[in-house]
């Protein structure tokens, strides 16, 4: 719904509606969570919304971007990985 498609980058919405909407919603999460005291229910947000998110952060950042497989990351970041 946000995205009106599966992902970002089929959606004909402009993306700086997308990337308010995005933060809308993270904020509500976000207090939701502080409420509640659960800082958990912030995945929320992230599962609908974080490549968004992502996304908009880079632009505010002035970042540049970086393709990764996704298995590479997970692998990069995994805790038991050993030494």
């Amino acid at each position: 719904m946000l995205y009106d498609a599966a992902e970002l980058e089929g959606s004909h919405k402009h993306l700086f509606a997308v990337y308010r909407e995005a933060c809308a919603i993270y904020q509500l999460v976000y207090e939701h969570a502080v409420r509640c005291r659960r800082v958990e229910r912030c995945g929320f947000a992230w599962r609908v919304a974080g490549r968004a998110l992502c996304e908009f952060y880079v632009i505010k950042r002035r970042g540049d971007r970086v393709v990764a497989d996704m298995q590479v990351l997970r692998d990069a970041f995994r805790k038991d990985r050993g030494a």
